[in-house]
């Protein structure tokens, strides 16, 4: 059986889907609460709206944390990739292992060296 949640985040309602070896889905904000399930329901049939389980429910709280700009170790975050296709699975293993980076915004000290560059 395949559940799923909606959760709020900063950028606003959220959807995640689950089965028993990890997430098998994510979506990113629609016109409202009943057009996510409407996603979810074409990508998924027969999917439950379930209060997630605790591992589903750090996977939330660490997306939560994402979109609110901050940077979650997303690591402990399983996905379930039954049925994905051998190329699109190596482009998520390749992309889980791309370090976090860090922005410094506007920091002058985090600004590259000028001395040598053209104007």
């Amino acid at each position: 059986m395949i559940g799923y949640a909606l959760f709020e985040t900063a950028i606003g309602d959220c959807g995640v889907a689950w089965g028993e070896r990890g997430v098998v889905g994510l979506w990113l904000p629609d016109s409202g609460r009943d057009a996510l399930r409407r996603r979810i329901a074409q990508r998924i049939p027969g999917a439950r709206e379930l209060p997630p389980p605790p591992p589903i429910q750090h996977a939330v709280e660490s997306i939560q944390e994402l979109f609110s700009g901050r940077r979650p170790d997303l690591s402990s975050v399983f996905l379930d990739m039954t049925g994905v296709a051998d190329f699109d699975r190596r482009v998520y293993e390749a992309a889980g292992r791309i370090p976090a980076v860090v922005d410094r915004g506007n920091d002058p000290a985090a600004s590259p060296p000028t001395e040598g560059r053209p104007t």
